[in-house]
């Protein structure tokens, strides 16, 4: 009580309206399946049967302590064309980098000794968009220049609001690419 007594209005406040520390949430048991239904054709929303779709396989992590390790970083870029997914991937995987392209619009790319770095990965897109994690600025040149090497017609105008900073095809003139 004593303790309670130096307590500021606050921490009292807070005390009040804390959650209790042990919260039971109870599941409904799972619902038994009709006659002549299998279970592969169960709905995943009734009873959540069927585990969740993987939308990505596991791509290979490379790791060799002579090359640098991961950046703390994550940039985006937009190139000033589209990109060529398939010209590109050709490319990378030439480098040794792990690739997956989904549905020919999305590409995802690991590292390689290729590359030069160890633990980092890019997504790619169609229409120029280039988003690249933990890469130094030397990866992130390369990556970049590999993929303004693959270019491809963008299907229509590109806007961009006003937002105070340079254009991106500015931003890649400044960076040399």
């Amino acid at each position: 009580k004593e303790q309670r007594k130096q307590d500021n209005p606050l921490t009292r406040a807070l005390r009040r309206h804390a959650m209790p520390r042990q919260t039971r949430v109870s599941l409904p048991a799972p619902k038994k399946e009709a006659p002549g239904r299998s279970p592969s054709s169960a709905s995943s929303i009734g009873g959540g049967r069927r585990p969740p779709k993987v939308l990505l396989p596991l791509m290979p992590t490379f790791r060799d302590s002579s090359f640098p390790g991961p950046e703390p970083h994550v940039a985006a870029f937009f190139l000033s064309n589209g990109v060529d997914l398939g010209q590109l991937r050709e490319g990378l995987k030439e480098l040794g980098c792990p690739t997956v392209l989904l549905q020919g619009q999305i590409l995802f790319s690991g590292s390689s000794a290729g590359l030069g770095q160890q633990e980092c990965s890019a997504i790619f897109l169609r229409d120029g968009c280039v988003v690249c994690w933990h890469m130094s600025r030397a990866t992130e040149v390369l990556v970049l220049k590999l993929a303004a090497s693959c270019p491809r017609a963008r299907k229509g105008p590109v806007r961009f609001a006003d937002c105070g900073g340079p254009l991106p095809t500015e931003r890649m003139e400044q960076l040399g690419l």
